[in-house]
């Protein structure tokens, strides 16, 4: 609630379109700062004492390859349109990533689901 009324006072102070990136970024920043807490804690939940720290620098290492390569992705798929179809590109861009992050879900589904049956 406190980012949604900061963004809309930015908005009578800097303008809509100013208010609306400022809004957008305050909930981003949010959805991240409890989201990356909550997935360090996952992925060392199970590990026994001796191995927190392996598993956190493990953890850490792959989520940071991960931003590597979605910025890399989404950049070679921007990069090679021309400026006129842009839209499109980023529009591609974004379906690739939902195509990414559906598979990744399966990765961590699908051997749950063997394992139960």
């Amino acid at each position: 609630m406190v980012p949604l009324l900061a963004g809309l006072g930015d908005q009578f102070l800097f303008g809509a379109v100013a208010g609306r990136w400022l809004t957008i970024s305050l909930l981003t920043g949010a959805g991240i700062g409890l989201t990356l807490p909550v997935q360090s804690g996952a992925a060392v939940a199970s590990l026994p004492p001796a191995r927190l720290a392996l598993g956190s620098a493990v953890a850490s290492s792959f989520r940071q390859l991960g931003a590597v390569l979605g910025v890399s992705i989404f950049v070679a798929i921007l990069a090679t349109s021309a400026p006129a179809h842009a839209v499109t590109a980023y529009h591609r861009a974004w379906w690739v990533f939902a195509a990414l992050s559906v598979a990744s879900g399966a990765v961590v589904v699908i051997p749950r689901l063997r394992r139960s049956t």
